[in-house]
């Protein structure tokens, strides 16, 4: 199932970004921030609110794709061995 989400503020979007939900994982694909300098932090404020919304609600895990980006290890990011993350993500989505 296909999902986006948004952060406002004062009724314009600044943050959000599209992803997909199979089971108990959420797969993050694409995510965007406004340019402007007062929305610098945004982005990283929309992720750290979507990870408690996803924990909440009951989500194993969430994959956020390519892991070799620095601001998703500084958010807390853990890297797995492809054998591990497909034992997870399979484990995951048979929960349907």
């Amino acid at each position: 199932k296909v999902q986006s989400v948004m952060l406002k503020e004062g009724g314009k979007m600044v943050a959000g970004e599209i992803g997909y939900v199979i089971g108990k994982t959420y797969t993050s694909l694409s995510g965007f921030s406004s340019r402007e300098k007062i929305h610098r932090n945004y982005g990283t404020v929309q992720l750290v609110l979507l990870a408690k919304h996803l924990e909440e609600s009951g989500f194993d895990f969430w994959n956020l794709g390519h892991p070799f980006m620095d601001y998703k290890l500084a958010l807390g990011a853990k890297i797995y061995e492809r054998k591990d993350f497909l034992k997870r993500w399979k484990a995951s989505i048979d929960s349907l």
